[in-house]
Protein backbone atom coordinates (compact mmCIF):
# COMPACT_ATOMS: atom_id res chain seq x y z
CA UNK A 1 0.00 0.00 0.00
CA UNK A 2 2.84 2.37 0.88
CA UNK A 3 4.50 1.63 -2.44
CA UNK A 4 1.28 2.43 -4.32
CA UNK A 5 0.98 5.70 -2.41
CA UNK A 6 4.55 6.70 -3.32
CA UNK A 7 3.97 5.76 -6.98
CA UNK A 8 0.78 7.85 -7.02
CA UNK A 9 2.59 10.87 -5.57
CA UNK A 10 5.36 10.47 -8.15
CA UNK A 11 2.82 10.30 -10.99
CA UNK A 12 0.96 13.42 -9.91
CA UNK A 13 4.21 15.32 -9.30
CA UNK A 14 5.40 14.40 -12.79
CA UNK A 15 2.08 15.39 -14.33
CA UNK A 16 2.15 18.71 -12.51
CA UNK A 17 5.73 19.35 -13.67
CA UNK A 18 4.82 18.58 -17.28
CA UNK A 19 1.80 20.84 -17.06
CA UNK A 20 3.93 23.66 -15.67
CA UNK A 21 6.66 23.26 -18.30
CA UNK A 22 5.97 25.33 -21.37
CA UNK A 23 8.37 25.49 -24.27
CA UNK A 24 9.35 29.03 -25.13
CA UNK A 25 8.55 30.55 -28.50
CA UNK A 26 11.61 31.61 -30.50
CA UNK A 27 12.84 35.19 -30.36
CA UNK A 28 11.97 37.14 -33.51
CA UNK A 29 13.55 39.80 -35.68
CA UNK A 30 10.76 42.37 -35.48
CA UNK A 31 11.96 45.53 -37.21
CA UNK A 32 15.09 46.80 -38.96
CA UNK A 33 16.45 50.10 -40.19
CA UNK A 34 19.26 49.79 -42.73
CA UNK A 35 19.41 53.47 -43.76
CA UNK A 36 19.30 55.46 -40.52
CA UNK A 37 20.01 59.03 -41.52
CA UNK A 38 18.49 61.02 -38.66
CA UNK A 39 15.84 58.81 -37.10
CA UNK A 40 17.18 57.12 -33.94
CA UNK A 41 20.59 57.39 -32.33
CA UNK A 42 22.60 55.12 -30.07
CA UNK A 43 24.20 56.10 -26.74
CA UNK A 44 27.12 57.65 -28.61
CA UNK A 45 24.78 59.88 -30.63
CA UNK A 46 25.41 57.98 -33.87
CA UNK A 47 22.63 57.24 -36.34
CA UNK A 48 23.56 53.64 -37.09
CA UNK A 49 21.74 50.66 -38.58
CA UNK A 50 19.65 48.78 -36.05
CA UNK A 51 17.78 45.52 -35.59
CA UNK A 52 14.97 45.09 -33.09
CA UNK A 53 14.53 41.68 -31.42
CA UNK A 54 11.10 40.78 -30.03
CA UNK A 55 10.42 38.35 -27.18
CA UNK A 56 6.92 36.89 -27.72
CA UNK A 57 6.97 34.99 -24.42
CA UNK A 58 5.34 35.83 -21.08
CA UNK A 59 8.72 35.47 -19.36
CA UNK A 60 12.01 37.30 -19.88
CA UNK A 61 14.53 35.71 -22.25
CA UNK A 62 18.26 36.37 -22.25
CA UNK A 63 19.85 36.99 -25.66
CA UNK A 64 23.27 36.12 -24.20
CA UNK A 65 25.27 33.66 -26.34
CA UNK A 66 22.83 33.94 -29.27
CA UNK A 67 24.25 34.64 -32.72
CA UNK A 68 23.27 37.24 -35.31
CA UNK A 69 24.56 37.64 -38.84
CA UNK A 70 24.12 39.42 -42.15
CA UNK A 71 25.55 36.43 -44.03
CA UNK A 72 23.42 33.31 -44.52
CA UNK A 73 26.59 31.25 -45.11
CA UNK A 74 28.07 32.41 -41.78
CA UNK A 75 25.29 32.02 -39.18
CA UNK A 76 27.66 32.46 -36.22
CA UNK A 77 29.27 35.67 -37.50
CA UNK A 78 28.60 37.54 -34.26
CA UNK A 79 27.89 36.03 -30.84
CA UNK A 80 26.37 38.11 -28.07
CA UNK A 81 28.27 38.19 -24.81
CA UNK A 82 26.93 36.74 -21.56
CA UNK A 83 25.52 39.93 -20.09
CA UNK A 84 22.45 41.02 -18.13
CA UNK A 85 22.02 43.95 -20.52
CA UNK A 86 20.81 41.42 -23.08
CA UNK A 87 17.77 40.28 -21.10
CA UNK A 88 14.61 40.96 -23.12
CA UNK A 89 11.55 41.46 -20.89
CA UNK A 90 8.40 39.41 -21.31
CA UNK A 91 6.66 40.55 -24.52
CA UNK A 92 9.40 43.15 -24.81
CA UNK A 93 12.03 44.38 -27.24
CA UNK A 94 15.75 44.98 -27.55
CA UNK A 95 17.47 47.10 -30.21
CA UNK A 96 20.80 45.82 -31.52
CA UNK A 97 23.12 48.24 -33.31
CA UNK A 98 24.51 46.85 -36.57
CA UNK A 99 27.35 49.38 -36.79
CA UNK A 100 30.55 47.32 -36.79
CA UNK A 101 31.56 49.09 -33.58
CA UNK A 102 31.81 46.34 -30.96
CA UNK A 103 33.95 48.62 -28.78
CA UNK A 104 30.74 50.53 -27.95
CA UNK A 105 29.29 47.65 -25.92
CA UNK A 106 27.42 44.36 -25.99
CA UNK A 107 24.55 45.79 -28.05
CA UNK A 108 26.85 46.53 -31.02
CA UNK A 109 27.64 43.92 -33.70
CA UNK A 110 30.63 43.39 -35.98
CA UNK A 111 28.72 44.16 -39.19
CA UNK A 112 26.59 46.85 -40.80
CA UNK A 113 23.43 46.46 -42.86
CA UNK A 114 23.22 47.23 -46.57
CA UNK A 115 20.58 49.79 -47.58
CA UNK A 116 20.35 48.10 -50.98
CA UNK A 117 18.89 44.99 -49.32
CA UNK A 118 20.37 42.20 -47.26
CA UNK A 119 19.85 39.15 -45.06
CA UNK A 120 19.65 39.02 -41.25
CA UNK A 121 19.62 35.74 -39.34
CA UNK A 122 19.24 35.03 -35.61
CA UNK A 123 20.44 31.76 -34.08
CA UNK A 124 20.22 30.48 -30.53
CA UNK A 125 23.15 29.50 -28.31
CA UNK A 126 23.11 26.03 -29.91
CA UNK A 127 23.68 27.64 -33.34
CA UNK A 128 20.14 26.74 -34.42
CA UNK A 129 18.51 29.33 -36.69
CA UNK A 130 15.40 30.71 -34.97
CA UNK A 131 14.48 33.55 -37.34
CA UNK A 132 15.67 35.30 -40.48
CA UNK A 133 14.60 37.98 -42.95
CA UNK A 134 15.83 38.97 -46.39
CA UNK A 135 14.83 42.59 -46.71
CA UNK A 136 14.57 44.66 -49.91
CA UNK A 137 16.26 47.98 -50.65
CA UNK A 138 15.52 50.55 -47.98
CA UNK A 139 14.60 54.24 -47.91
CA UNK A 140 16.35 56.65 -45.51
CA UNK A 141 14.68 56.81 -42.08
CA UNK A 142 11.90 54.41 -43.09
CA UNK A 143 12.02 51.19 -41.10
CA UNK A 144 10.96 47.74 -42.29
CA UNK A 145 9.14 45.51 -39.82
CA UNK A 146 6.35 43.12 -39.05
CA UNK A 147 2.92 44.73 -39.51
CA UNK A 148 2.32 43.92 -35.86
CA UNK A 149 4.60 42.24 -33.33
CA UNK A 150 5.27 38.68 -34.46
CA UNK A 151 3.27 38.99 -37.71
CA UNK A 152 4.45 37.13 -40.81
CA UNK A 153 3.72 40.21 -42.95
CA UNK A 154 6.47 42.81 -43.34
CA UNK A 155 5.80 46.43 -44.27
CA UNK A 156 7.51 49.83 -44.38
CA UNK A 157 6.78 52.17 -41.46
CA UNK A 158 6.41 55.92 -41.76
CA UNK A 159 7.17 56.06 -38.03
CA UNK A 160 9.76 53.58 -36.78
CA UNK A 161 9.19 52.01 -33.37
CA UNK A 162 12.55 50.88 -31.95
CA UNK A 163 12.17 49.25 -28.52
CA UNK A 164 8.38 49.57 -28.79
CA UNK A 165 5.42 47.72 -30.26
CA UNK A 166 4.96 47.99 -34.02
CA UNK A 167 2.13 50.24 -35.14
CA UNK A 168 0.17 50.32 -38.36
CA UNK A 169 1.52 53.54 -39.88
CA UNK A 170 2.77 52.06 -43.12
CA UNK A 171 3.87 53.39 -46.45
CA UNK A 172 2.70 51.02 -49.17
CA UNK A 173 4.14 50.68 -52.60
CA UNK A 174 7.44 52.44 -51.99
CA UNK A 175 9.77 52.22 -54.95
CA UNK A 176 13.41 51.86 -54.06
CA UNK A 177 14.49 53.51 -57.32
CA UNK A 178 15.19 56.97 -55.97
CA UNK A 179 16.81 58.23 -59.16
CA UNK A 180 13.58 59.47 -60.77
CA UNK A 181 13.57 62.99 -59.31
CA UNK A 182 15.57 65.30 -57.09
CA UNK A 183 14.39 67.87 -54.53
CA UNK A 184 16.45 70.76 -53.23
CA UNK A 185 17.49 72.52 -51.05
CA UNK A 186 17.28 69.89 -48.35
CA UNK A 187 16.82 70.95 -45.56
CA UNK A 188 14.58 73.77 -46.75
CA UNK A 189 12.82 76.69 -45.08
CA UNK A 190 10.20 78.01 -47.53
CA UNK A 191 10.40 76.46 -51.01
CA UNK A 192 11.26 72.97 -52.24
CA UNK A 193 12.36 72.69 -55.90
CA UNK A 194 12.23 69.72 -58.30
CA UNK A 195 14.94 69.10 -60.89
CA UNK A 196 12.16 68.91 -63.53
CA UNK A 197 8.40 69.42 -63.77
CA UNK A 198 6.47 66.81 -61.76
CA UNK A 199 3.00 65.82 -62.96
CA UNK A 200 1.67 64.75 -59.55
CA UNK A 201 3.11 64.72 -56.05
CA UNK A 202 2.13 64.25 -52.40
CA UNK A 203 3.90 65.34 -49.22
CA UNK A 204 3.40 63.09 -46.19
CA UNK A 205 4.18 63.74 -42.55
CA UNK A 206 5.93 61.14 -40.39
CA UNK A 207 2.69 59.31 -39.59
CA UNK A 208 1.69 58.99 -43.23
CA UNK A 209 -0.86 61.82 -43.50
CA UNK A 210 -0.91 63.71 -46.81
CA UNK A 211 -0.32 67.37 -45.90
CA UNK A 212 0.23 68.85 -49.37
CA UNK A 213 -0.51 67.57 -52.87
CA UNK A 214 -0.39 69.09 -56.29
CA UNK A 215 0.14 68.76 -60.04
CA UNK A 216 2.47 70.07 -62.74
CA UNK A 217 4.92 71.58 -60.29
CA UNK A 218 8.54 72.64 -60.44
CA UNK A 219 8.50 73.95 -56.87
CA UNK A 220 6.41 73.62 -53.69
CA UNK A 221 5.71 76.22 -51.05
CA UNK A 222 6.34 74.43 -47.73
CA UNK A 223 6.52 77.54 -45.56
CA UNK A 224 3.27 76.63 -43.79
CA UNK A 225 4.58 73.25 -42.62
CA UNK A 226 5.87 72.81 -39.09
CA UNK A 227 9.58 72.08 -38.73
CA UNK A 228 10.39 68.38 -38.96
CA UNK A 229 10.84 65.38 -41.25
CA UNK A 230 8.54 64.87 -44.26
CA UNK A 231 8.36 62.56 -47.25
CA UNK A 232 7.53 63.50 -50.82
CA UNK A 233 5.96 60.82 -53.02
CA UNK A 234 6.01 60.92 -56.81
CA UNK A 235 4.35 57.89 -58.35
CA UNK A 236 5.82 55.11 -56.20
CA UNK A 237 9.11 56.82 -55.39
CA UNK A 238 9.55 58.29 -51.92
CA UNK A 239 12.14 60.82 -50.76
CA UNK A 240 12.72 62.38 -47.37
CA UNK A 241 13.26 66.07 -46.77
CA UNK A 242 13.61 68.25 -43.68
CA UNK A 243 11.66 71.47 -43.11
CA UNK A 244 13.41 73.90 -40.77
Amino acid sequence: MKILYILALTFFASAFSIGQTKSLSPLLINEIMADNDASYSDAQGDFDDWIEIYNPNDVAVNLSNYYITDDSTLPTKFQFANNDSLVIPANGFLVIWADNETVNGVLHTNFRLGASGEYVGLSNANSELVDSISFPAQTADVSYGRSYDGSSTWINFTTSTPNATNVGNSISGISKNNLGFTVYPNPTKDVLFFNSKIEKFEILDVVGNVVIKGNNAVKIDVSQLKNGIYFIRVNKTLKKFIKN
